[in-house]
């Protein structure tokens, strides 16, 4: 098995699971401070980023923001929701309709 851990580059998709991870601890603990920056950079992803990038903001993190696995107890993905700008708010919506639909 590859440790990315050690790896110089590391496979950005993992590493966004990791934040997302980390901000779902933040929100759990009530720290929430610094996460309109985090959404205006996820706005700016989705509306200005290549291809690669804005599939990056939307499945890596905004997905797995939405994913309740990632979320420690006490946060929630709709705890997100007030940070969401409006093209993250779109992905957001796409990616809920997606899933309840995958879900039938």
């Amino acid at each position: 098995m590859w440790d990315w851990h050690q790896s110089r580059q590391p496979p950005l998709y993992l590493l966004i699971s990791e934040f997302v991870r980390h901000l779902t601890t933040l929100n759990a603990r009530g720290r929430r401070n610094d996460f309109p920056r985090v959404f205006a950079l996820v706005e700016s992803m989705l509306r200005e980023g290549d291809p690669y990038v804005r599939e990056l903001a939307r499945v890596g993190f905004l997905e797995d923001l939405l994913d309740t696995t990632y979320h420690r107890t006490g946060s929630r993905p709709e705890d997100f929701v007030q940070y969401l700008q409006p093209a993250s708010k779109r992905a957001w919506k796409e990616l809920e309709t997606f899933w309840e639909e995958d879900g039938r």
